[in-house]
Parts: C-alpha cells; structure tokens; sequence
C-alpha cells in the first residue's frame, strides 16, 4: 500500500545509512572478536547451524556451545559500547 508516496512500511534514505553504519560497526568489531568467538559466530548465524551441529563441530555438547555463543553475542555487544542493533 503506498501513501503519500511512499510504500508502507518503508524506511527514509537517513534510516537506511543510519542502519548501514551500524552493520559497518558490527562487522569492524567482530573482527576483534577472539577466534573462538568469531568462530561460533560464524556457525551459528552465517552457517545457520543448530547447536547440535554447532556442538559437533567444536566437539562439545549443544549446551556448551549455547554458552559460547552467548558468551560470544556478550562480547559483541561490549564492544559495540553496549548497543544493541536491536535497540
């Protein structure tokens, strides 16, 4: 549906470099992430992969590697200043 000529629902050209900036932020500070961070990462959210498989691959229980993520995803937000881009 479009009203005054815009589509509904879509963002302004100021929201979208708003949210362009905040995945260049995300994507420079996953790099200074510790390898093991970067990689569940990856698996999780790149790879789309389920804990279990996650597990597999790390060689530790799905629960194991549910913490590393979270422990992960902590430290990504502690390095954005403790924005989420979810905010």
């Amino acid at each position: 549906m479009i009203l005054d000529g815009q589509p509904k629902g879509s963002s302004s050209p100021a929201e979208g470099g708003a949210l362009i900036a905040t995945l260049m932020d995300i994507k420079i500070k996953f790099t200074e992430l510790d390898a093991e961070d970067r990689q569940v990462l990856t698996l999780r959210y790149h790879e789309q992969m389920t804990l279990a498989q996650i597990g597999a691959v790390l060689e530790c229980h799905a629960t194991t590697a549910d913490r590393r993520c979270d422990h992960a995803l902590r430290e990504l937000n502690n390095l954005l200043g403790g924005r989420s881009p979810y905010q």
